[in-house]
């Protein structure tokens, strides 16, 4: 509302994650003698972390768009959620980028091994079920995040938890740190997954053209721990 008060913003009712739920990651990462920046235009919610390797910019007067910048030329990868600037750290400056919490489920970034994915849980209001592929994509919600939809869909979401993104993030670190390899497990997993999911990306005829050979991951146990992903 601050900073950009005349954009519609239903669709980042389902965008915006609590900073606090990766507060887990940013200490592990502290730990691991890594310095934490968080960067964006403006926040509501400061985590809940006090340390002199973790520096907030998004509501600091000094921030400039050139600063965040040159920040992310110079990071060794980018954690964070569906937003530009993640995909500004990957394709503008080839860093390694672990995008949590993504939404929709159609529409994600597969082109480059730089990327790891997971996505938000869809819910169904009456059951408070997780609900399976196969049942966003009947209620016609793989293409689409905006809160409106969900709701006349009978379905809300759930964002990742501060365990499985830091569960998450350690296999992201160790997969930069192995030059991108994958064990057989995760290979197998990967292939059963993806077929499941383009298997509704490809009904479409519009999103079916936006994916060519998937190069990004998902992490082995993501996979192992969600199985709603392959049904």
């Amino acid at each position: 509302e601050k900073c950009h008060p005349k954009y519609n913003r239903n669709r980042l009712v389902t965008k915006n994650v609590d900073i606090n739920s990766f507060l887990a990651s940013i200490i592990y990462l502290i730990e691991k003698d890594y310095q934490v920046i968080r960067v964006g235009k403006g926040s509501l919610i400061k985590a809940d972390i006090k340390n002199n390797c973790y520096f907030d910019i998004t509501n600091d007067e000094r921030r400039t768009d050139s600063l965040e910048m040159y920040l992310i030329s110079r990071c060794q990868f980018f954690l964070g959620v569906n937003s530009g600037l993640a995909y500004l750290a990957t394709f503008l400056f080839k860093k390694p980028c672990f995008v949590t919490n993504h939404l929709p489920y159609g529409t994600f970034h597969s082109e480059s091994k730089l990327f790891q994915v997971n996505f938000k849980k869809l819910i169904d209001i009456n059951t408070n079920e997780v609900l399976p592929l196969s049942e966003i994509y009947k209620r016609k919600l793989f293409f689409d995040e905006r809160a409106e939809t969900l709701k006349t869909n009978m379905a809300t979401f759930q964002d990742q938890q501060e365990v499985e993104i830091k569960s998450s993030l350690i296999e992201f670190i160790k997969r930069i740190e192995n030059n991108f390899t994958k064990d057989n497990e995760e290979i197998a997993l990967e292939k059963e997954f993806l077929k499941n999911i383009f298997n509704y990306i490809n009904r479409d005829p519009i999103y079916r053209h936006c994916h060519g050979k998937t190069k990004c991951s998902f992490g082995k146990n993501y996979l192992l721990n969600n199985p709603y992903l392959f049904q």
